[in-house]
């Protein structure tokens, strides 16, 4: 996967980062709400294509993700999601892919924007559609995993740009 952010990028191939920050950063795979950490651990969370997961629970920030950095550190998040949120349903290009899954994970960054402006112990920084969505989906879509190879009808399907990968960066108060 490749994940840029502005003209920035860290690539990340089969679970190794390549950026010279190898020794600084360790990928995790954990439960979201059980990880075992202590309060105020980590100094800063990156968290790739995984927070639509979990983070749609507005409860989840409060509880479980910030209380893991301290005061002052940071959270960046990048998903996949819309350019917008649909007003009337699903369009009819995307309706033969679109899985009951995706109407609680994919939404748009103003979406996610109100969602985590509710929580009590973040600030926004900033929120934004990355511009290299194309790219990243193309990465996910080469990587041979079979969930990437049920994407593919639905990723070609989007030939109005809907699908947006989306970029937020909190910082905790």
């Amino acid at each position: 996967m490749n994940l840029c952010v502005r003209y920035k990028c860290i690539y990340l191939y089969d679970g190794e980062i390549k950026m010279g920050i190898e020794d600084k950063v360790f990928p995790i795979h954990a439960e979201a709400r059980s990880m075992p950490y202590g309060n105020y651990f980590f100094d800063a969370i990156v968290s790739f294509d995984s927070y639509h997961y979990f983070g749609t629970d507005e409860n989840y920030m409060n509880y479980y993700l910030a209380p893991l950095v301290k005061q002052g550190g940071q959270i960046a998040i990048a998903i996949p999601g819309l350019t917008k949120e649909f007003e009337n349903g699903v369009p009819d290009n995307l309706k033969p892919y679109w899985i009951d899954e995706q109407n609680l994970t994919f939404h748009s960054q103003q979406w996610w924007r109100k969602l985590l402006g509710r929580t009590s112990v973040i600030d926004i920084i900033e929120s934004f559609d990355l511009e290299c969505t194309n790219e990243a989906w193309e990465d996910w879509l080469r990587s041979n995993n079979p969930v990437a190879n049920g994407d593919i009808s639905f990723y070609r399907a989007d030939i109005n740009n809907q699908l947006a990968t989306i970029a937020i960066i909190v910082k905790k108060r």
